[in-house]
């Protein structure tokens, strides 16, 4: 194993609390070249699609079906069969929209990797997070930028606020750390840049 890995591993189990044992590392140069973690997964299409479903439970997809399964006895009432039809096309739309966009995007990744399935590498250093896939090149992305967090069976995803693709990993995929220890680094990552934000503001 890595001499990086068993060093975290030791503070893991050493430093306590996990703020103390996050400020050793990134006092350590090794962690912003190193990551400190590492999750492998091997991505299939009922992996995706177990998160392209769960990503499309929202509270606007339900809202507008609703409204559009509402609509349609209004216009059966008026005698408008066009009106009634449109609202059922429109909740319809609204309730499978995030399965017919995620059938869209997998053909792509599909067409992308050339085959149904590819391997995807994501890296969580001290200061980013990097995914890759293939030869491509990685996508990289700041722990401040994490908006949401989602979990499912199999599936771990990280959404971001801008325009950096959701990261999907699965659960027991990691070649070093582990899911907990990943939460827990996240969740101090993020602290430690609202703390650095205060800090620049009361300078």
């Amino acid at each position: 194993m890595n001499g990086y890995i068993e060093t975290y591993r030791d503070a893991v189990r050493i430093l306590k609390p996990q703020k103390k044992m996050l400020a050793a590392v990134e006092e350590n140069d090794e962690y912003s070249i190193s990551p400190v973690m590492e999750n492998v997964s091997t991505i299939n299409r009922h992996l995706y699609f177990e998160v392209v479903k769960a990503r499309g439970k929202n509270k606007k997809s339900v809202f507008l079906s609703v409204i559009g399964i509402m609509m349609v006895p209004g216009g059966l009432l008026i005698g408008n069969w066009a009106v009634a039809v449109l609202s059922l096309m429109i909740a319809l739309l609204a309730l499978f929209s995030h399965v017919i966009i995620g059938t869209r995007d997998f053909g792509k990744l599909q067409r992308l990797h050339h085959d149904g399935q590819w391997v995807k590498t994501i890296s969580f250093y001290s200061d980013r997070i990097e995914s890759n896939s293939g030869n491509h090149m990685p996508t990289v992305a700041k722990y401040e930028d994490i908006r949401r967090e989602l979990e499912t069976e199999h599936m771990y995803v990280l959404e971001f606020g801008n325009h950096t693709s959701a990261t999907m990993m699965c659960k027991d995929s990691f070649t070093s750390g582990s899911l907990d220890l990943l939460k827990q680094f996240i969740l101090e990552m993020r602290q430690n840049t609202v703390d650095a934000r205060k800090s620049q503001s009361n300078a």
